[in-house]
């Protein structure tokens, strides 16, 4: 996770915005090299979700880029920084590590703006799990967005 947060930082992903840097370098590359297929890459094949059987539909770069901009006009930074990180959880514009890089990268954006980190207990996971699985298939970000809050 470490070598990771440093190569986001490096990049510069998030100088004043989520994912700032997604459309110049779509292929930004976190984690270990080729431990996975396509890593960092927008996956170009369907995709499935533990504890669901929704499916995200499958990412549309110049859709990503309308959704990422929208994102970016929240003015306040915790809670563009959730819904970033939420929005990206959803989409699943990755094979793999959606969840790991969409906090990894709403993180950046915490610290960069002085405002500490978004962390979810461990005796609170089961309940974001469950209200995270709701959100796939609902699409309703409100309750999630007030628990990580």
């Amino acid at each position: 996770m470490s070598r990771s947060f440093n190569r986001t930082m490096k990049r510069g992903c998030c100088e004043t915005v989520p994912f700032k840097r997604y459309e110049e370098e779509k292929g930004l590359q976190l984690g270990v090299d080729n431990l996975i297929y396509n890593e960092g890459y927008v996956r170009n094949v369907p995709v499935s979700i533990g504890g669901t059987s929704w499916k995200p539909d499958m990412p549309i770069e110049s859709k990503i880029k309308e959704e990422i901009e929208d994102i970016n006009t929240i003015n306040n930074t915790m809670e563009r920084a959730i819904t970033f990180m939420l929005w990206c959880m959803r989409r699943q514009i990755f094979l793999d590590g959606n969840k790991r890089t969409a906090q990894l990268i709403a993180n950046k954006e915490m610290i960069a703006n002085g405002q500490g980190i978004i962390s979810i207990p461990i005796k609170r996971q089961d309940k974001f799990k469950r209200l995270l699985v709701d959100f796939y298939e609902n699409g309703e970000i409100e309750e999630i967005k007030n628990f990580v809050y």
